[in-house]
């Protein structure tokens, strides 16, 4: 399966990855989005500096550190790589740096024609308007158990749609589309321990990619661990490209 690097700016893409994720608090400074959902997630807890924040960076920096530091989370920016707006500028890296803000999880952003995906594995696979309770047990964030406010952030988007594999009444693999800012964006992909190298995890892409098209949707994107090489083989495999890249910038002090 081919596909190629679909063109398209980071800054563009990274706005639709935040439609397809949305936060259940937000504050907008300037364009740059500040997001707080309770601590679940990077994406849902952190500040997404595209463009002009509208001051100096110091100031907005500021800000941002203030937002956080109310609701008792340590602030943090999602600094998208090849940088964007005032990240480019050369300012924003610099500043947290000489702040204490530390680098974390580096992640790979690729892309797809979403039909070049849907082109797979048709069978076996469930579709849900609403993760139920047997996809909630076996979708893991980092290994983490889901909070409370998980089930909120997953339905955050303006569509949504949840596949589950089931063998002998087990959910053995999950994933997550969301449609927002005109592309599909693929979460949540988990398969049990049990059932891997199976190719299940290319069963719930193909069926995820299609409700994207369902939903009149022709591109794709997700995210992954850049360090993951198992994972970003599957994609590329699938028919995924790397786009570009982002990571964190988190102060634990702050």
């Amino acid at each position: 399966m081919i596909s190629t690097r679909l063109e398209v700016g980071v800054d563009t893409l990274e706005s639709a990855m935040a439609a397809g994720w949305w936060p259940l608090e937000h504050e907008w400074l300037g364009t740059w989005l500040l997001r707080a959902s309770a601590g679940f997630t990077g994406r849902g807890n952190s500040a997404l500096p595209i463009g002009d924040p509208g001051r100096p960076v110091s100031e907005a920096i500021d800000l941002v550190e203030t937002f956080y530091r109310k609701r008792d989370l340590p602030p943090r920016f999602s600094v998208p790589r090849p940088v964007v707006g005032d990240v480019g500028s050369g300012r924003l890296i610099p500043t947290l740096i000489r702040r204490g803000y530390a680098m974390e999880t580096p992640t790979a952003v690729m892309t797809a024609e979403a039909h070049a995906i849907a082109d797979g594995p048709r069978d076996g696979v469930r579709i849900l308007h609403e993760p139920d309770e047997g996809w909630l047990s076996l979708y893991r964030y980092r290994g983490q158990t889901l909070p409370p406010e998980a089930a909120r952030l997953l339905t955050s988007a303006p569509f949504q749609r949840f596949a589950s594999v089931v063998d002998a009444g087990e959910t053995v693999a999950v994933g997550r589309v969301a449609v927002g800012g005109g592309w599909g964006g693929i979460t949540a992909m988990e398969v049990a321990e049990s059932h891997r190298r199976q190719g299940l995890g290319r069963r719930v892409l193909a069926a995820l990619a299609r409700q994207a098209t369902f939903a009149g949707v022709g591109r794709l994107y997700l995210q992954v661990d850049a360090r993951n090489r198992v994972a970003r083989s599957l994609y590329a495999s699938a028919g995924f490209r790397d786009h570009h890249g982002y990571h964190y910038r988190v102060r634990h002090d702050g």
